[in-house]
């Protein structure tokens, strides 16, 4: 029997693949940056290859603190199934969220207090980055808290009663 804690192990694990994958861009272009661009480089990439290491490790006691309880997780064709595997790939998502978030908030920070050294870049652009990257950052821990709206709506139509004159 698999358990919710297996489960987000193993995400936690292809996360931190994700996170190595995502890096790759960022050490591509550190080797050919100007100095001036380049702390903006080397953030993101640090930060994903910090979190490659820490997901992968860590990735049993990460799973126990986003699932308290480890109860084990019964695919069948009862209708409770969904909801608990729904919450946990909500997890998941915000965890993604979170981890491509985190970046680019502080890259749209760096951006605001170096914003004389990048001619570039327009003010309102930069601010605009950095709300819609805080938003991103919220939905991301909103997720990683369950979602609870988001479970209700979602699964509204699929919880419902199966029809008695279908059996």
């Amino acid at each position: 029997m698999i358990s919710k804690r297996d489960i987000l192990e193993i995400s936690c694990k292809v996360l931190g693949l994700l996170c190595l994958i995502w890096s790759i861009p960022y050490f591509s272009t550190v080797a050919f940056m100007s100095r001036g661009s380049f702390a903006y480089m080397v953030g993101p990439f640090v930060f994903y290859l910090i979190s490659a290491f820490i997901l992968l490790k860590w990735s049993r006691s990460i799973a126990s603190l986003l699932a308290r309880e480890d109860q084990p997780v019964e695919l069948g064709t009862d209708k409770g199934w969904q909801k608990p595997l729904y919450t946990l790939c909500l997890r998941v998502v915000g965890a993604v969220a979170c981890i491509k978030a985190v970046p680019a908030v502080i890259g749209a920070i760096l951006r605001i207090l170096f914003r004389s050294r990048i001619s570039s870049i327009t003010p309102v652009a930069v601010w605009v980055s950095l709300i819609s990257s805080i938003v991103y950052l919220a939905l991301g821990i909103y997720f990683i808290g369950g979602a609870k709206e988001v479970v209700r709506i979602a699964l509204k139509g699929s919880l419902r009663e199966p029809d008695s004159s279908n059996s």
